[in-house]
């Protein structure tokens, strides 16, 4: 059996914001068809690397690749019209804007009408709770609806990867059960992962592999079962003596 190939190449990155550097010198990849997830303590840089690929912040040395094409120059819009989606940490939805319009705004780089309505119809059909309130504002939802929304904004841009940032944040345990299962079945469906996600135990469950990051750095990688089993994963990030 083939590997799949790599969609997404990370090669010796480093970035920042202003004096600060965060990422030195991260190099990791994502296959086709995979979740792959980033665990590491707050301030480790995972927000950082998400930013860096989808260019809100440019790294300032090494390389990211999609289809083993450079796209670390180009600007945020032209990496999204590759295929690049962010689910940002606290979902950043237009409040004052309704849910249709939400979903309409993941969708600014298509032209195809008649695929935009049947996409949104889609939507309603995945997160029936959006249909209902369609015409609500997006600030009038529920912390667990607006993490719905904001997935299907970005499932709007029909994505060839879709990078998640901390979604299970603020949820009740219901609610992070149901997102998880979410981002499984869009995978499911052929969408590839990259998950950023502080709940570590559940995000190597669903992951197929995983990196550890500290201090702006790749410590460990392995499949999600081998880092679950690993003592310094257990210890560090699972909570387990």
């Amino acid at each position: 059996m083939t590997n799949p190939p790599v969609l997404l190449r990370l090669d010796a990155v480093e970035a920042g914001y202003g004096s600060l550097r965060i990422l030195k010198g991260i190099s990791f990849e994502v296959c086709a068809g995979e979740i792959v997830t980033l665990i590491g303590s707050n301030g480790a840089g995972k927000t950082t690397v998400l930013n860096a690929i989808c260019g809100v912040v440019p790294p300032r040395r090494g390389t990211v690749t999609m289809d083993g094409h450079d796209i670390t120059r180009l600007q945020p819009h032209e990496i999204a019209s590759r295929g690049v989606v962010h689910v940002p940490e606290g979902r950043k939805l237009f409040p004052d804007m309704t849910v249709a319009e939400n979903l309409e705004m993941g969708a600014h780089l298509r032209r195809d009408r008649a695929g935009i309505r049947a996409d949104m119809e889609k939507m309603y059909n995945l997160f029936p709770i959006l249909g209902e309130r369609r015409h609500a504002p997006a600030g009038a939802l529920s912390g667990g609806e607006q993490q719905m929304c904001a997935i299907a904004r970005g499932l709007m841009a029909r994505p060839r990867i879709m990078m998640f940032d901390e979604p299970s944040l603020g949820l009740a345990p219901k609610l992070v059960e149901q997102i998880f299962g979410i981002i499984r079945a869009i995978n499911d469906e052929g969408t590839t992962v990259l998950l950023v996600e502080q709940n570590a135990h559940m995000a190597l469950q669903l992951a197929h592999r995983g990196y550890v990051i500290a201090t702006g750095e790749i410590t460990l990688s392995g499949s999600g079962s081998e880092l679950l089993g690993n003592e310094m994963v257990k210890r560090l990030y699972l909570g387990e003596a």
